[in-house]
């Protein structure tokens, strides 16, 4: 029976048929019909190994009588039994296409061949002679797996770090002997892989202690210890720490950080909030700029030492009125009742002036907030002692 089940027993040998108690489970007995209609009751135990033909595989036995002895035919069923899942039964037709016609191009490429100079070639072995070798699944050039072998070591060894830095965070949240919280504390300090950054960053953002003291010394331990990381992601977190961070203390260290490091990859993220809505962030920006006193800051200090933003102007009792920042610079006209209503205002930036201030401490210049006055003194210094446009002779 051409789609039969398959019955492998534990003495070595195998018998074909159909299964005809199906539902039975636990399964104590096979009771089979073989091929020739003989019915057999086969203990569990002398079944070492039952195979099912699959619908797919039923099907494919009755297909397979009509298909044409033919490269097309055998291309065909290929294609089919691709479908179905039937991977044993496309290789072969794919080889019977082969061999009945040594130029059918599909199943030669389905087969993995390459036409190299009028010859079929298996990929693979095209490849090796280009050099290539096979990798996770891809050809790559040795010098691809080499590197890729690098940054699979390198991002292996970067995960390492987050799981070390919890252990010891929590030794020093919850650890009560003095000795283990400064030995954990001493490790931190000691983490200065720049592997380790990504894994000290998130830890920095990641600080939720429940006691607000607590909380404020972890978060200055992380921020000290990424400004002694020269990675880009701890240079980004000190940023960030310098601008957004709601704790005073916190926002010191990672300026001085910035002013230790004077690293200029922090520079293009400052500038940047140079131009923000929220007055607050010019002005730690320009805190920030100012530790780093790079000379190519000095235009865009002298642009924010004065900006406009919004503000929301409440009235309350008769003859008093409040004024709130408005950070998205949202909002116009008069709201309800007209009780509050939002307004445009210049605002002078004392942390900008005081960066440009250090910056330009050598030359011993202060215009104030006098923007045009700087820039005038700038174009000054930067203008040649002799300008001529005449050509010589």
């Amino acid at each position: 029976m051409a789609d039969a089940d398959l019955f492998y027993l534990s003495s070595g040998g195998q018998i074909s048929g159909q299964l005809l108690n199906t539902s039975q489970n636990p399964r104590t007995v096979y009771d089979v019909k073989t091929d020739d209609g003989t019915r057999l009751a086969l203990p569990a135990s002398q079944v070492r190994k039952f195979e099912p033909t699959s619908d797919a595989r039923r099907h494919y036995e009755r297909f397979l009588v009509g298909m044409p002895d033919s490269a097309e035919g055998n291309w065909k069923m290929a294609q089919w039994c691709q479908t179905k899942g039937l991977t044993d039964e496309r290789e072969h037709h794919l080889g019977e296409a082969v061999r009945l016609d040594p130029e059918h191009r599909e199943s030669r490429l389905a087969l993995g061949y390459t036409s190299l100079d009028g010859k079929w070639i298996k990929t693979d072995e095209w490849n090796r002679r280009r050099g290539y070798v096979y990798h996770q699944g891809s050809w790559m050039t040795p010098q691809e797996v080499e590197a890729l072998t690098l940054s699979q070591k390198l991002a292996e060894r970067q995960r390492s770090f987050k799981p070390r830095l919890k252990t010891l965070r929590s030794i020093i949240v919850r650890n009560r002997d003095r000795d283990g919280i400064a030995a954990a504390v001493t490790e931190i300090r000691a983490m200065k892989d720049p592997l380790a950054g990504q894994a000290l960053a998130e830890m920095y953002e990641d600080e939720d202690a429940s006691n607000l003291r607590l909380r404020s010394q972890l978060k200055l331990l992380w921020v000290q210890v990424l400004g002694e990381n020269t990675s880009g992601a701890a240079v980004n977190a000190i940023v960030k720490a310098a601008i957004e961070d709601d704790d005073k203390a916190v926002r010191e260290a990672a300026r001085d950080a910035l002013e230790a490091s004077k690293d200029l990859r922090a520079v293009g993220a400052l500038l940047a909030d140079l131009k923000s809505k929220d007055n607050a962030r010019v002005n730690r920006a320009g805190a920030a700029l100012g530790r780093i006193s790079d000379p190519e800051t000095f235009l865009p200090l002298v642009d924010a030492l004065v900006t406009e933003h919004k503000f929301i102007l409440t009235q309350g009792t008769p003859g008093s009125t409040s004024a709130t920042f408005s950070p998205n610079g949202g909002g116009g006209g008069l709201s309800a009742g007209n009780k509050t209503k939002v307004i445009t205002r210049r605002v002078q930036n004392s942390s900008v002036l005081s960066a440009l201030a250090t910056l330009m401490e050598e030359h011993h210049v202060n215009f104030q907030y006098d923007q045009q006055g700087w820039k005038a003194w700038y174009a000054e210094k930067n203008t040649p002692d002799e300008v001529t446009l005449r050509r010589d002779p």
